[in-house]
């Protein structure tokens, strides 16, 4: 049996490390905590958490202010930048392309799949670790799949993930450095090559794909979209690698308990 021992100080101490231990001590202690080391407040409870996502009147959006570096980078005025009337009806837009109806669709012709080419893999070994051969290689699939790229094609994976960690190592440092910088917006020009003729072909011939959704729908939705339509592709393509690292970092702690 592990047992955890509670060692962290910090949201500060948490990278790579099992956290949880640290955020019941936090809870314990309160629904808002101020944290020295990490410079900012630590939110536990649901309904002030929702408080701060909601009320922009009150709370600073951390994105207010972007840069012209932070907006190319991140692939033009997303939903994670946009702010006021222009992210509500973008947010709603979103929304409108995960209904349950839409969502059986995904799970049918986009994560079926995939799931089941990832498990004929391994099928036959006897014995796999699932976090490196499965956990990991499922989200960012499935993001690939949705914006109707090839998320079987090894090497074409590979290179969109290592991409993303190189933007993802500029925002870590807070958008500092110019050699981070510059190697961040040129990955970031990398994948909108990547992206384009994917769009540009949607544009023609419509799929079961989030792109194809786009192009149909958002005209007449009211929200504010970039030419050409690739802050809706790159933001979902964003989130979804993150949500990628973010499973995989929990399955490892999740292994970890078991195993020992």
């Amino acid at each position: 049996m592990n047992i955890h021992r509670n060692t962290l100080k910090s949201m500060v101490d948490v990278g790579d490390v099992y956290p949880y231990p640290f955020y019941e001590q936090v809870r314990s202690r309160g629904p808002l905590i101020w944290d020295d080391s990490f410079n900012g407040w630590l939110v536990t409870s649901y309904e002030l958490c929702r408080d701060i996502e909601i009320k922009e009147n009150l709370y600073r959006h951390p994105y207010a202010d972007a840069t012209a570096d932070l907006v190319e980078i991140k692939g033009g005025r997303t939903v994670t930048i946009l702010t006021g009337d222009a992210h509500a009806r973008m947010h709603r837009f979103l929304l409108s392309l995960f209904m349950p109806r839409t969502i059986e669709q995904y799970r049918q012709v986009h994560l079926a799949p995939i799931i089941s080419g990832l498990l004929d893999r391994f099928a036959d070994n006897g014995r796999v670790e699932l976090t490196r051969a499965f956990s990991d290689q499922v989200p960012p699939r499935v993001i690939l799949s949705l914006l109707g790229m090839p998320w079987d094609d090894e090497e074409f994976v590979r290179t969109v993930l290592a991409l993303h960690d190189d933007v993802m190592a500029w925002v870590g440092m807070q958008n500092r450095g110019s050699a981070l910088t510059e190697k961040a917006r040129q990955a970031s020009r990398t994948i909108n090559e990547m992206l384009l003729p994917y769009i540009r072909q949607r544009r023609i011939e419509a799929a079961d794909d989030l792109i194809s959704r786009v192009w149909k729908d958002a005209p007449s939705s009211g929200a504010e979209i970039d030419d050409p339509y690739g802050a809706i592709s790159r933001d979902h393509r964003q989130r979804g690698l993150d949500q990628a690292f973010g499973i995989g970092a929990r399955n490892q702690h999740i292994r970890t308990d078991l195993q020992l």
